[in-house]
């Protein structure tokens, strides 16, 4: 073999998917391999059209809403007002916490399941702003996340460059310095969130 890393499968994979003339979306399980391998901010919109094709379930490293998570239905305060509610606020930092005190995770906002209340990814659901959305959760995630988490990754992907519309997608990594918890929330609450897998 070759220099580097070939000789692994996944090496043998990725070289494969350098030189073969097909795409590598339709070849890495509906793209999956593909958007889980890219950093979140080099994702592209194809990407999260990808994704919500696949028709991915939720799972234990990979969580979707088609808005900030919120206690009033179809009463999203970002899209009304531009702002993100106390309930919002602990939801998505609780999730962070919780992806980098198990294996890691991704959780997106913007992505839609179906009406029929499945929990897969169904397709885009586009918020306003997800630029300036994406900078206030991660300032939140810098002041509020005790210890801090160093390498999570909070990017806005426009979908539609000239309404300023797109989906934030959050990654939070495994974190060595783990437990981490939310400054302001109960134990309680945090619970599930501090546990390690």
């Amino acid at each position: 073999m070759g220099s580097g890393h070939r000789g692994s499968v996944g090496g043998q994979l990725e070289h494969f998917l350098r030189e073969s003339v097909v795409n590598p979306v339709e070849i890495t399980l509906g793209g999956l391999m593909d958007f889980f391998s890219k950093p979140v901010g080099v994702l592209k919109p194809e990407d999260l059209e990808a994704l919500a094709r696949s028709g991915i379930d939720e799972n234990q490293t990979l969580e979707f809403k088609s808005a900030l998570p919120n206690h009033e239905l179809n009463n999203d305060p970002w899209v009304k007002d531009r702002k993100i509610n106390d309930a919002a606020k602990f939801e998505v930092l609780k999730r962070l916490v919780a992806f980098a005190n198990a294996d890691g995770g991704w959780f997106i906002i913007g992505l839609a399941e179906p009406s029929d209340g499945g929990t897969y990814a169904d397709r885009l659901h586009p918020l306003p702003e997800p630029g300036d959305l994406a900078n206030r959760l991660q300032q939140l995630a810098s002041e509020r996340i005790d210890p801090p988490l160093s390498v999570v990754s909070i990017e806005p992907v426009l979908t539609d460059e000239g309404a300023d519309e797109g989906v934030v997608v959050m990654r939070s990594p495994r974190s060595r310095r783990a437990p981490h918890a939310v400054k302001g929330g109960t134990e309680d609450e945090l619970l599930p969130a501090v546990a390690r897998a």
